[in-house]
């Protein structure tokens, strides 16, 4: 795409100050997954402070909705984000022409990643999507929303995201590298940095898919071993409040639990307030950050009581 900003209609300069003390963005460090539009439909702007601000991120880090979420990837190492050479037609007369920028890549490498997330993460592929930064000093790189309190995520060219697990050697340990271009359409002036956040890289995290294996089905209840699924780690530390049930067949209605205790690491015995009817088709729900639970109650794991 070519990117001739001039404006033949305006006869006029572009001011060239600047402030003494401008941010400049260091080293990519910690990249965090936003897609492009949000539940609704529109196109993702985010208020800045809900990226500065730990108390207004965290809860997006945990949204409900998949769409609405911001998905932190881990610190990378070994960044190179680079602009290739700009193109440019020569005549024969030697004179030459701007054609387009050169497209910009990123690359870098997550040491001792765990081999699920390179799944995870080229499943994401087929999306529309981009990415905020917080550098290597603690500052956010995001792009210019509508007015100067709002940001948007800096969109990628899905066609070349890619992630690839390398394996250890006698010389280096394991790591996960990921690869991409950013669109043509992303342009370096609307990229901003944010200074000030309360948080640091380490602090932000991604959500573990959680799921439930069923045993000891009666009318008074059952147990369920909850793990998460990519891994196979127990969830453990879930609470009462933590859980929701509901009959989904014949008479579909939420269903009150007296009791959830975890008798064991992920191990809990789930106790109905009022005994069900044999042939009862419930279906069990949790909640709690840091973890996703939607397998549990996507209607692929339904509980029948005998």
């Amino acid at each position: 795409m070519s990117d001739k900003n001039c404006n033949c209609d305006v006869i006029s300069l572009g001011n060239t100050g600047k402030p003494d003390c401008s941010l400049i963005a260091d080293i990519a460090a910690f990249p965090l997954l936003d897609m492009a539009k949000d539940s609704t439909g529109a196109p993702k702007e985010r208020n800045k402070t809900d990226l500065t601000v730990w108390a207004n991120l965290e809860p997006i880090l945990n949204a409900a909705d998949p769409l609405d979420r911001i998905y932190p990837i881990g610190k990378f190492e070994n960044v190179e984000h680079n602009r290739e050479d700009d193109v440019f037609w020569t005549a024969n007369s030697g004179k030459t022409a701007f054609v387009r920028e050169g497209f910009k890549t990123f690359q870098g490498f997550i040491v001792n990643a765990p081999r699920e997330l390179t799944g995870k993460l080229n499943s994401n592929a087929c999306q529309s999507f981009g990415f905020h930064f917080l550098d290597d000093s603690n500052q956010l790189v995001t792009k210019k929303g509508t007015d100067s309190t709002k940001c948007r995520p800096i969109l990628i060219d899905s066609d070349t995201f890619r992630t690839k697990y390398v394996e250890a050697t006698n010389d280096a340990p394991a790591m996960l590298m990921l690869s991409f271009q950013w669109k043509s359409t992303e342009k370096d002036a609307d990229v901003v940095v944010v200074g000030g956040l309360d948080y640091t890289g380490s602090d932000v995290y991604g959500l573990l898919d959680a799921d439930a294996i069923y045993s000891n089905e009666s009318t008074a209840g059952f147990t369920a071993t909850i793990v998460t699924t990519c891994f196979g780690g127990a969830v453990e530390g879930l609470t009462l409040s933590d859980f929701t049930a509901a009959e989904i067949s014949p008479t579909p209605g939420a269903i009150v639990l007296a009791s959830a205790t975890e008798t064991s690491a992920g191990v809990y015995d789930i106790v109905f307030d009022t005994a069900q009817t044999s042939g009862d088709v419930i279906r069990l729900s949790a909640s709690k950050d840091r973890f996703d639970f939607s397998e549990m109650s996507d209607g692929t794991n339904d509980i029948t009581i005998p």
